[in-house]
């Protein structure tokens, strides 16, 4: 990994280059002004850095919107209140005799507890087993699945979102068994179970 900084519109931004070629450049832009890139073997540094300029205005409004979105997820939870499946309570109020991150990994746990049996039901209807699920901490995707081991993980950040969203990503998972891509005929399934999906795919894009 190449680690550069680049000044773009007076902001500092702090990138990072793979050193294992890609057919195409490819720019992911993160939180806290971070660019991670990967590209063709033959581009020079100076190239990709020029590359990245030329696409300031794109960059500097994506920054913007993940920081954003950073600091709102950020705000789900401090010393006096946290969001829980999108209602806000005041810690005190709770009643809590363990500390706050196991508490809502708790509800979360229970909340599936609560979701789990229709998805059992389908997923047993193509003679299939029901699945083990586990709540962890997970980076960049809010739920995966692990086909030959039985098992899903969710993210436990979901929690803080509404119910529908925890819906969705446990079906999207549940569906992995049935169908391994994301194919049409996956996403068709997913349909077929819950018309309105989009809407918990673009509130979890956007929150």
């Amino acid at each position: 990994m190449i680690k550069f900084q680049l000044v773009i519109e007076q902001e500092v931004f702090f990138c990072h280059l793979s050193k294992k070629p890609r057919k195409n450049i490819n720019v992911r832009i993160k939180n806290d002004n971070q660019i991670f890139i990967s590209k063709p073997k033959h581009i020079s540094l100076d190239a990709i850095k020029n590359y990245l300029l030329s696409n300031k205005e794109w960059i500097i409004e994506k920054s913007l919107k993940i920081n954003a979105l950073s600091q709102k997820r950020a705000d789900f939870i401090s010393s006096e209140k946290v969001v829980i499946f999108n209602e806000t309570y005041n810690i005190d109020n709770l009643a809590i005799d363990t500390d706050i991150t196991a508490y809502l990994n708790e509800t979360l746990h229970a909340k599936i507890g609560l979701l789990r049996p229709n998805l059992d039901l389908i997923i047993n209807s193509y003679n299939l087993n029901s699945p083990k699920i586990l709540v962890k901490k997970m980076q960049g995707k809010w739920g995966s699945c692990y086909i030959h081991k039985n098992i899903i993980y969710i993210n436990q950040k979901l929690v803080h979102y509404p119910i529908n969203c925890l819906q969705y990503v446990m079906l999207h998972e549940y569906m992995h068994f049935i169908e391994a891509n994301h194919s049409k005929d996956f996403y068709s399934l997913i349909k077929t179970y819950m018309p309105n999906y989009k809407l918990a795919i673009k509130y979890l894009k956007e929150n």
